[in-house]
């Protein structure tokens, strides 16, 4: 158990207020006690009181974690319709930022059942998946895609990718400094990293604070905002070109998370103008940068 931030490293820390087991706008326990903190130096937001070790994984990412069943088949089928409008949005984001003239191997981190990978073009992308989940891995193989079952910092790949993505999986990992710098190491010369994550800064939290929808404790480990992440892809050689703000994914978030603030009176008769100017997600495109090799130096040098 640790008060120290999991992105700066700084144990300047205060705690902000407890939450329980919840998912969403679901509370699926009451007696998991968890303590909310907040970075002083660069406003990250961690959970403090959480071992992180194979009996909470066991406990905490069940069986049906995978999959959403609202219990009504026409809200299923609309999420369904969504869901691949989503998908095929980010292909379209992901096509026009890769450099590749090629086909594109791509490497979806925690890719769950593979419903991103299913939805790709197979003539312009080679799949693959890393999942560590046995059974949502065994779902994404019956759809075609290659996928190794494993604790990502824990995998072993000699292979190098051209783009690789997480949705909604980097606030999952402990250590995301880590987790980064292994992305940095396996994508080719250019490679693009493509990742979504919550956003701390937006409404939703900073309103919202324990009734958040995407505060989904005691899963999402850290939620940061963009500029603390923008400090993590620098120290891992990344430059990061682009923040998109995906306002189609997530439609009832805000919604759900200032179910109990006074400002909801405000903001429910205007819910899709506020939707859409508050970014309760973000998606970050980064370029893995060129390092300099002893010709690029030596050339540096006599240009000076």
């Amino acid at each position: 158990m640790r008060t120290q931030c999991n992105i700066c490293n700084s144990t300047q820390t205060e705690k902000l207020f407890v939450s329980q087991n919840i998912h969403g706008r679901f509370l699926l326990t009451k007696k998991d006690i968890f303590n909310v903190y907040q970075c002083n130096e660069c406003n990250n937001i961690f959970l403090g009181n959480l071992i992180v070790n194979d009996a909470y994984y066991k406990k905490y990412y069940e069986g049906n974690y995978y999959t959403v069943d609202l219990g009504n088949d026409v809200l299923n089928f609309i999420i369904k319709i969504m869901d691949v409008f989503s998908y095929r949005m980010k292909e379209r984001m992901i096509l026009s930022n890769c450099q590749a003239k090629k086909k594109i191997d791509i490497l979806d981190v925690g890719c769950g059942i593979g419903m991103f990978l299913n939805e790709l073009n197979s003539k312009k992308f080679n799949k693959y998946g890393v999942e560590i989940n046995a059974k949502g891995a065994d779902e994404a193989r019956k759809k075609g895609i290659t996928v190794y079952t494993s604790d990502f910092l824990k995998l072993k790949l000699n292979k190098k990718f051209d783009v690789i993505t997480m949705w909604h999986v980097l606030e999952h990992m402990p250590d995301p400094q880590q987790v980064i710098k292994k992305i940095s190491g396996m994508l080719r010369k250019n490679g693009l990293l493509v990742f979504a994550v919550p956003n701390s800064g937006g409404m939703g939290f900073t309103y919202g604070k324990k009734y958040w929808y995407h505060l989904d404790s005691p899963r999402h480990l850290f939620l940061p905002n963009r500029s603390n992440l923008n400090r993590v892809l620098k120290k891992n050689h990344f430059n990061l070109t682009r923040v998109i703000y995906e306002f189609y994914d997530y439609p009832i978030d805000l919604l759900v998370s200032l179910r109990y603030s006074h400002l909801k009176y405000l903001v429910y008769p205007l819910y899709p103008l506020f939707k859409f100017f508050s970014p309760e997600t973000l998606t970050y495109i980064a370029k893995k940068k060129r390092r300099m090799n002893f010709t690029d130096r030596i050339t540096s040098l006599a240009r000076r």
